[in-house]
């Protein structure tokens, strides 16, 4: 028998395998064409769809491809786009080429890689091979896509093929492309490794195997953090050049006539870069297991403030690393509860699209809309959703564990499971003068009748009760109960959900007030003694009522307990907030308000290696010094604009500043990394008056003040007008001369204006 393995390799070499390519960026669009030009049918994959459409119009919109080329692969039929991810169950190889965007903390960002690979596990099939090429941190491939693709029952190396194999585009070099240069390959298991570098064979000149997608997910992070470490380097000479008044960019030009020992890298602007809110809870416990449920807002104030953290402010997010805490998280293997440690807590200022999920129970919490929530699936499997991709229906997980068995004596049997408590006793005791000390049942029992005895009630419906409905009167027999909860401490309230919930108990919710209600025939039976008095109006149900059926909201799952979405809203914050996130080691999950299981903030390049090597205790501290300086110096062109503006005896407050370039890279439209958006906000919060042009990029968003800025046609009024020009990005199709003769000053951070000595007076450069 054929295999699926050999069937395709099969394809592979007679060309007739099927290549589609999701995101037609800069890395995606020459992939697919290059395999369109190996002979190959290949279909892009593309969200916006202007760009679909301009490829199946014959039409490129990257400079490194040329139309010429696209229009004759079009009509050849060898190359289309679509907007329509369910074809990618026709495809035999799928390439994931999709941005991994840099955010202000410094986090790998690998929501674009989720939602890729949510496309294609809807319609995976036997058959196929998929490769990452999108940057992401060491253990993504093996540790996120696989376990989604394995959850859809098709197994690895039998059914499918999974590689990573990372893009080494650079965007406007003439000399190196997608054919001729190297392309390393490493699959998840020999086998998909095999399979993978076969594929690319047949498009590439070389192909350098590696022994698994880990190294060659470290291979495109040494590559990118060897840049970062240089520059990092010659940005702090910069620095340090221009404060003893030298010419940086002489200084490298000589030591770059070394023929060995030696690579010239070259100062820049600086490189630029989901979460809850802080009324948000996570149950968290310290080093000597003193257990509690706070506030996100509430824990990261406390731990700022001491003296014992290790915090520090990376490029306006503030971080503390290694707080010292465990959380309470999900093993989304074994489906169960752990206590494991917090390797990172992070704030920042967010401005856009908040998400508020609401369970058919009234649970409820908000995040932003890019966080991975999880999602469980009807075999028991769990999986990440983005927020603003959950769907009405889908079942979340809660924190519940299994309920203690009742004998005849009403004795409830010590639980070990129940060690997992979330509590910090202080609230639990001062209401109940109960002691909580480690994890017997009984103590917990007796803190729960306290509760529920003090602000708790009983509400029965027995007997006969008539009703109008459509104008006709109805009699029905109603044999009803249910036991509630009130509290107006929020804190509180929501440590007797844990408490209740880690004792194996489900309570639902009212929206109007902090109230929750217990029903149900069974969990009513089993607090059946614990109301004193008010438990008493509870015996008229039990000799009334039938055993309650199956609970419609609660589903147990294997051994999760989940809950379904009643309803997704979304909405736009009208100012920046506060948003908060917690990073978890191995599990990656923590519970959130009401019990409800979320991922990680999945932190966004060379920053992805360091916080992968701070995840395993390894503090890369080379990476990390890189990282500060490469940050800092968007604040150091602000200081050059400053100084030359009062040269010019003018306050950088009203003075009218041009930013050239946006763009992070010169003659292209990506923003990604773009220090140009640290260097506009900086500028406007001193009062600048600041306008951009840029060839290739028409607006941009910036994240400090969620403001839209719009670019501005180059003329001379424009360049005179302004009190000062800064070059941030050097676009090939500017004259340079041309700018800095119309300019009263110039701040250069690219070097553009050398050996234009008839203008040296009124230019600085970095």
């Amino acid at each position: 028998m054929v295999t699926n393995k050999q069937q395709l390799l099969d394809r592979i070499s007679a060309r007739t395998a099927r290549v589609g390519v999701i995101g037609l960026g800069y890395v995606g669009l020459p992939l697919v064409v290059e395999f369109a030009q190996g002979g190959f049918e290949a279909r892009g994959f593309e969200v916006d769809a202007r760009k679909a459409d301009a490829i199946n119009h014959g039409e490129s919109y990257i400079p490194d491809v040329p139309t010429s080329s696209v229009a004759e692969l079009v009509a050849a039929k060898r190359l289309s786009a679509t907007t329509d991810f369910a074809e990618l169950k026709d495809q035999d190889i799928i390439i994931i080429c999709v941005p991994t965007p840099l955010r202000k903390t410094k986090d790998p960002d690998v929501s674009y890689i989720l939602a890729a690979s949510e496309k294609i596990q809807a319609g995976l099939r036997p058959g196929q091979l998929i490769i990452l090429e999108s940057t992401t941190y060491p253990g993504t491939t093996d540790e996120v896509l696989k376990p989604m693709f394995d959850a859809t029952g098709l197994k690895l190396d039998e059914d499918y093929f999974l590689a990573f194999s990372p893009e080494r585009v650079d965007p406007g070099n003439e000399k190196y492309n997608t054919k001729n240069i190297t392309k390393v390959v490493g699959g998840v298991t020999e086998t998909s490794a095999e399979v993978a570098a076969a594929a690319y064979r047949a498009i590439v000149d070389h192909v350098h195997p590696v022994s698994s997608a880990r190294v060659a997910e470290a291979c495109k992070l040494l590559e990118n953090t060897f840049r970062a470490v240089n520059i990092g380097l010659v940005n702090e000479l910069a620095q340090l050049c221009d404060t003893l008044g030298i010419d940086t960019w002489e200084v490298i030009a000589a030591a770059a006539t070394k023929p060995f020992g030696f690579m010239a890298f070259y100062p820049g602007p600086g490189i630029g870069g989901h979460c809850l809110l802080g009324n948000e809870t996570v149950v968290v416990r310290s080093a000597d297991q003193r257990k509690r449920l706070t506030l996100f807002e509430a824990i990261f104030d406390e731990l700022w403030a001491s003296q014992q953290t290790n915090k520090f402010e990376a490029d306006g997010a503030e971080v503390i690393h290694q707080p010292r805490l465990e959380a309470l998280s999900l093993n989304t293997e074994t489906r169960m509860p752990e206590w494991k440690p917090v390797s990172y807590l992070f704030r920042r200022s967010y401005h856009g699209d908040l998400v508020t999920i609401t369970t058919s129970d009234n649970r409820r919490v908000t995040v932003t809309e890019k966080h991975p929530m999880l999602v469980a699936n009807a075999d028991g499997s769990v999986q990440q959703v983005l927020a603003k991709d959950i769907a009405v229906g889908a079942r979340l997980p809660i924190h519940c564990a299994s309920a203690p068995e009742i004998d005849r004596n009403e004795a409830i049997a010590a639980d070990d499971k129940l060690d997992l408590l979330p509590l910090f006793p202080v609230e639990i005791a001062a209401k109940t003068r109960v002691r909580i000390i480690g994890g017997a049942w009984r103590e917990y029992r007796d803190a729960l009748k306290g509760m529920l005895r003090g602000d708790g009630d009983v509400y029965v419906k027995i007997g006969e009760q008539s009703y109008q409905k459509n104008g006709r009167s109805y009699i029905s027999h109603n044999a009803t109960a249910e036991v509630g909860f009130f509290s107006s401490s929020p804190k509180l309230f929501q440590q007797t959900i844990y408490l209740l919930q880690d004792s194996g108990f489900t309570p639902t919710f009212k929206r109007s007030k902090p109230h929750l209600q217990l029903k149900g025939y069974d969990q009513l039976l089993r607090l059946r003694g614990w109301l004193g008095a008010k438990g008493e109006r509870l015996e008229s149900y039990f000799a009334e009522s039938r055993r309650a059926s199956a609970s419609r909201t609660f589903r147990s799952v294997g051994s999760l307990t989940t809950v379904p979405v009643k309803s997704v809203e979304i909405t736009k914050t009208e100012q920046p907030v506060y948003v908060y996130s917690i990073e978890v080691e191995d599990t990656h999950t923590f519970a959130t308000s009401y019990g409800i299981y979320v991922h990680n903030c999945i932190p966004l390049d060379p920053h992805y290696l360091s916080w992968k090597a701070r995840m395993h205790g390894f503090e890369a501290r080379f990476i990390s010094l890189a990282e500060e300086v490469n940050s800092r110096m968007p604040d150091h062109v602000v200081e050059l604009v400053t100084r030359g503006l009062n040269n010019h005896r003018k306050p950088v407050n009203g003075s009218k500043v041009l930013i050239m370039g946006v763009a992070y890279k010169r003659d292209i439209d990506d923003m990604r990394e773009s220090p140009a958006l640290g260097i506009i906000e900086k500028l406007q919060s001193l009062g600048a008056d600041v306008q951009f042009h840029d060839p290739y990029v028409e607006e941009i968003h910036l994240e400090g003040n969620g403001n839209q800025m719009r670019g501005i046609e180059l003329s001379a009024a424009a360049v005179s007008d302004s009190d000062c020009v800064v070059i941030v990005t050097d676009h090939r199709n500017i004259d340079y001369a041309w700018l800095a003769e119309r300019a009263k000053l110039v701040v250069d951070t690219r070097n553009t204006t050398r050996g234009l000595k008839d203008f040296a007076d009124k230019i600085i450069r970095l």
